[in-house]
């Protein structure tokens, strides 16, 4: 039996594919004497080189964000080491160096996220029937009580008790990094508001919890580019983020089998909705608790 090494063919239609092709003759004597036969084998290989092109350009992207930061703690640490200052200097310095070792910080902190979400497909998450609303009103404790500011939630006519099919945690998580966006593109006495909404066809009910502010807004061009890695609509370094946020939202969101909404004008502020699937079965109450 013999093998060629193989070569690719590239498709253009009916969508771009690359395929693999390799042949094997097999005959008598294992040659390609008369009366061999040539089997061909063909293998898909278009997900395994996007999923290479996409990880070369994410570590690309990844090590020149990491750069920025890096160059100014090693730069502001060297002058400190090299010399006496000023007190009111010293501190400036240092507040500099803690500065962007907070953004280093979390910048890994949403490179690990997003890469145990990636790895994993889900596999680490409990997704199972939970009323959305207390979910949605402890995640608003934790965040105002981390990012103070005017927040605002309504139920919009969901019923209490109404569940969803979510994992608490994950779902959290989409949820604080959309209210950081709302926070960092808003005036500080703006007011953020939290809306749970319903909606239903013939095929799915869901429930949803919109977020909206009055901040700044985006463009349709900065809108069709917020899912992306490292993406930032502001790109003058002013307003904190690590522009992996709305990544992880979608990544979430996917795992969920649900969606994310976006509404946004600029200079008149942005909506957000995270949509899931209602859990099935009629709407339980919840009960007041015992004195």
């Amino acid at each position: 039996m013999e093998s060629d090494p193989g070569f690719t063919l590239d498709f253009v239609r009916p969508r771009p594919r690359t395929v693999q092709c390799q042949v094997r003759a097999f005959g008598m004597d294992g040659g390609l004497a008369s009366g061999s036969s040539l089997i061909a084998y063909f293998r898909d290989m278009t997900r395994e080189i996007e999923l290479d092109r996409m990880k070369s350009e994410f570590l690309a992207t990844a090590a020149h964000e990491l750069r920025t930061p890096l160059t100014a703690v090693s730069g502001y640490a060297e002058l400190l080491a090299m010399g006496e200052y000023e007190p009111e200097l010293q501190k400036s310095m240092a507040a500099t160096i803690l500065e962007k070792t907070h953004g280093l910080i979390a910048i890994v902190a949403d490179l690990l996220d997003l890469s145990r979400l990636e790895s994993r497909h889900g596999r680490d998450f409990d997704i199972g029937p939970q009323p959305l609303e207390p979910i949605v009103r402890d995640t608003l404790r934790d965040f105002g009580g981390a990012h103070p500011g005017p927040l605002q939630c309504s139920s919009g006519g969901v019923p209490p008790g109404q569940e969803v099919l979510v994992d608490r945690v994950k779902f959290s998580l989409a949820l604080i990094k959309v209210l950081e966006n709302a926070r960092a593109f808003s005036p500080p006495d703006a007011p953020i508001e939290v809306c749970l909404k319903s909606r239903a066809n013939d095929l799915r009910h869901e429930l949803g919890v919109e977020v909206t502010d009055h901040g700044v807004g985006m463009t349709p061009e900065q809108q069709q580019r917020m899912f992306e890695r490292f993406y930032r609509a502001d790109t003058s370094g002013q307003r904190p983020g690590t522009g992996l946020g709305m990544s992880i939202v979608k990544e979430i969101m996917d795992v969920h089998r649900g969606s994310v909404e976006v509404e946004s004008e600029p200079g008149r502020g942005t909506t957000v909705c995270l949509w899931l699937e209602a859990a099935p079965g009629p709407v339980r109450r919840l009960e007041a608790p015992a004195d």
